[in-house]
């Protein structure tokens, strides 16, 4: 098991401090250091990094433990201008901030792990693993990026399935990889687009698909986006659609699609355009399509 990344000795413990003092008790323990004179710059310098090791991206969110980081600077230029306990405040809200996110259970566990360096010695063989039948190995060149993505296409190919989930499909559209986009049965690619996101209704298509087989005709979906002009690849039944509202922003006056189906050789393929956040993917009548979604895909039936 790989140990979490160890500072200096001259600094870790003051991390851990930030770490794992509870927050009810960060903002005076962390006064009392500065009163004992740790050193304003000592102090930012562990937050920022106390952050960094232990806290995650939360999600749905562009920032989380990013946001002590992206202040230190001037947080730090701040402390040079205050004069007397002054100086304390803007320490005491960077401290206080990254011990919110590290102990905050949205944002947390999380550990910058320590490993080793990469040895580079084996490029040859590396590369070599790259070009083999199942495309494994270290991506270190270009030609092993391209094995990789041989090796996605031929296992599709080959009968594994294929969930494209929302913006998976714009992946690789420019420049335009095309046997991608046949891979995924279309979607976003560089042409689509979608007015501001609201409620809207999901249709089922009269379409005869293990998917769709049983579920309602129709359900109202919560706040989503709707995608609009998608690419629809030959060959792919339709699922489910929803009326682009031409009132609204952007719509267009046409049932666009939002699930359908297809092969790329062997594999089963669905493309499912709904779900744009955790909102959205919590409303229980996508999860029921995307359920039906997945199965379908991996063993070609949905029960």
């Amino acid at each position: 098991m790989h140990a979490r990344v160890q500072y200096p000795e001259s600094i870790e413990p003051l991390v851990q401090f930030i770490e794992q003092t509870p927050p009810g008790e960060i903002l005076d323990r962390t006064l009392e250091k500065l009163r004992a004179g740790i050193d304003a710059k000592t102090m930012l310098t562990a937050s920022a990094l106390a952050v960094v090791r232990s806290a995650d991206l939360p999600p749905g969110h562009h920032g989380g433990p990013l946001h002590p980081l992206a202040g230190l600077h001037a947080i730090t230029n701040l402390v040079g201008r205050l004069e007397g306990e002054d100086r304390f405040l803007p320490i005491l809200q960077h401290v206080a901030l990254s011990n919110k996110h590290i102990n905050d259970p949205v944002t947390s566990p999380f550990s910058l792990l320590e490993f080793g360096p990469l040895d580079t010695s084996g490029t040859d063989v590396s590369r070599a693993a790259d070009l083999a039948n199942d495309g494994s190995g270290e991506i270190v060149t270009s030609k092993g990026v391209e094995a990789n993505k041989e090796a996605f296409l031929k296992a599709v190919r080959g009968g594994k399935g294929l969930v494209a989930y929302h913006f998976a499909s714009a992946a690789f559209a420019r420049p335009n990889w095309e046997e991608y986009e046949k891979a995924v049965a279309g979607g976003w690619r560089s042409q689509g687009y979608h007015g501001p996101a609201h409620a809207y209704t999901v249709k089922k298509t009269d379409a005869k698909h293990p998917i769709s087989e049983g579920l309602p005709e129709k359900f109202d979906h919560v706040v989503d986006e709707l995608y609009q002009n998608s690419v629809i690849t030959p060959g792919s039944v339709i699922l489910a659609t929803a009326y682009s509202d031409p009132s609204k922003p952007r719509g267009t006056g046409k049932d666009e699609p939002v699930i359908w189906a297809n092969r790329y050789g062997q594999g089963r393929v669905v493309e499912n355009v709904l779900g744009h956040d955790t909102k959205a993917m919590a409303d229980p009548n996508y999860q029921q399509w995307m359920r039906r979604c997945v199965l379908w895909a991996a063993t070609g039936k949905a029960e």
